[in-house]
């Protein structure tokens, strides 16, 4: 019997081609507008449909290369679990299907890098870029320089969102994240610090002068704190205790508000007493407009990292924003080390 080495590669090379149309097909119906969360009615199912006879026109187009994959089922036959979640009026994804979604939009993403190198002897970052960003520094002063990239590099995309809740890279799929605060140990991901950003407790004058300036931490129970919300937590700010150490501790809050530029009006407005970071806080107090109090106490300090997930190759999409984002990071030190002097 003759027998060719290429046949054992022909196979792998076969179930490669067809894994990949089990990835588009997922991709396509996502795609199409027919999601988990939102999706709309579909009058007759006619777009669906539409979608899923497309789908099969793939397939079969691949099955003359991979022999076999010639049904939109063909997903969930192989893996044996339910990834969609079909009626008569929508489709769904199912949990299944979410987490396959993103492992399957981050093979594909690598397969086009792949293809890029080829094509032009050297990697440039592209595809869709997904990072996370603390919603009042990150409007402020990360996604300008997120913006500007994406127009040095044409083919870079980006999904960016704005907020201050703890995310989980590998379910949300997300690529990058910025967060400040004290990052929990993780074995999966990595972090590369960028600066730290400092505390200090303002008010405006018009406040200082209504209800006097306190002199010591025993003095913030007779006056109006303005506070930070997370649902469950109790209102604290960074204050140096009797052993000279910086701690959260509670202080009582008489507006408690989400967002930090609405935080930073609200003392501005006379609102009460407000810890807020110097690159929100600088502006005004340089101007006058705010008056630093209490700083004998306050001078807390929380670092801030990029941090993305530990793989054995780092795209190119990832490596071009983090080192944007240490660029950043070194030219604009009043806002990533306030404080310390340029060595």
């Amino acid at each position: 019997m003759f027998f060719s080495p290429y046949i054992g590669f022909w196979r792998t090379r076969k179930t490669s081609i067809a894994r990949r149309g089990s990835f588009f097909h997922l991709h396509v119906v996502v795609n199409a507008g027919i999601r988990r969360h939102g999706a709309q009615k579909l009058e007759t199912n006619f777009r669906a449909n539409i979608v899923l006879h497309a789908v099969e026109h793939v397939l079969r187009q691949t099955e003359r290369v991979a022999g076999g994959a010639t049904q939109a089922t063909f997903v969930l036959e192989r893996l044996g679990v339910q990834l969609l979640h079909r009626t008569t009026r929508r489709i769904d994804l199912t949990s299944e299907g979410e987490a396959y979604l993103i492992s399957c939009r981050r093979i594909l993403e690598e397969l086009d890098q792949a293809e890029a190198y080829l094509s032009t002897g050297h990697q440039q970052p592209i595809g869709r870029l997904r990072i996370d960003l603390p919603t009042t520094f990150g409007r402020r002063h990360i996604l300008p320089s997120l913006l500007k990239l994406g127009l040095r590099y044409p083919r870079l995309d980006l999904s960016v969102s704005l907020r201050d809740r703890p995310v989980d890279l590998v379910s949300e799929g997300i690529d990058l994240a910025v967060r400040i605060g004290v990052l929990p140990d993780s074995a999966d991901l990595v972090a590369r610090r960028l600066g730290e950003q400092r505390l200090v407790i303002c008010a405006s004058p018009g406040y200082l002068k209504l209800h006097g300036v306190p002199a010591n931490r025993a003095d913030l129970a007779n006056h109006d704190c303005l506070t930070g919300w997370r649902h469950g937590y109790r209102p604290t700010w960074l204050l140096r205790n009797e052993q000279g150490e910086i701690a959260p501790q509670e202080v009582p809050s008489r507006h408690e508000l989400t967002d930090g530029d609405a935080l930073l009006d609200a003392c501005l407005a006379g609102g009460g007493l407000a810890q807020l970071p110097t690159w929100l806080a600088d502006d005004a107090l340089r101007s006058g407009a705010l008056t630093q109090v209490l700083s004998e106490i306050s001078g807390g300090t929380m670092p801030i990292h990029v941090i993305w997930q530990k793989t054995w190759h780092l795209q190119p999409k990832v490596r071009v924003t983090v080192d944007e984002l240490v660029r950043l990071a070194a030219s604009n030190r009043s806002v990533f080390n306030p404080g310390k002097s340029a060595s």
